[in-house]
């Protein structure tokens, strides 16, 4: 019938099927409709955790006035800012937007530890993240003035955030194995 999709559709689960008959169609649309209220239970179990700790990383970065401090604060708000982009919460995938909380908090704990007297050490963490950041952010800006949707580019966005809570703040731990070598790594499959 007029209306009705056909070929292939995404599952929502990474794999595409393909319908042929307006009953498949139908079932699909049953199964996607029983789902709605566990998904909207899983988005706003998130949303709290992630506002309180996106708030607390804004009023940490806004506070930290020491002047030894501010390549570091620059570094976060700049972090923030890309985390935040408009649209984020639904062009993130779900899997990485479930650790934004982490991310938020990891920034806060980067804050709190320069101005305990970290600095050194967070000029150390910062020498293996900033030409790797900037690399991605270049990339990242080149994929979208061509239109071009490149997941391992994602995959290296997101391991470099990880890799941001490996170096500033351990104690939140990491959702995936991560080093610099290992990023390195992710990166050369981008080329």
């Amino acid at each position: 019938p007029a209306g009705t999709p056909t070929g292939p559709l995404p599952d929502g689960r990474g794999t595409v099927l393909t319908l042929r008959t307006n009953s498949q169609f139908q079932v699909r649309v049953r199964a996607a409709k029983a789902q709605i209220p566990a998904a909207v239970q899983e988005v706003l179990e998130l949303i709290g955790p992630l506002i309180a700790a996106y708030t607390e990383a804004r009023q940490a970065i806004a506070g930290c006035r020491l002047p030894f401090a501010q390549t570091a604060v620059t570094d976060c708000r700049e972090q923030l800012t890309r985390l935040t982009e408009a649209g984020f919460l639904t062009t993130t995938a779900w899997d990485w937007l479930q650790q934004f909380p982490r991310y938020f908090q990891g920034i806060t704990a980067r804050i709190k530890k320069i101005t305990a007297a970290g600095q050194a050490r967070d000029q150390r963490a910062m020498t293996e993240i900033e030409p790797r950041w900037h690399k991605l952010l270049a990339r990242l800006e080149s994929a979208k003035q061509a239109g071009r949707h490149e997941p391992e580019l994602a995959n290296c966005h997101w391991m470099l955030e990880e890799l941001r809570v490996s170096l500033f703040a351990q104690e939140l731990r990491t959702a995936i194995p991560i080093s610099p070598q290992r990023w390195d790594k992710q990166w050369e499959q981008v080329r």
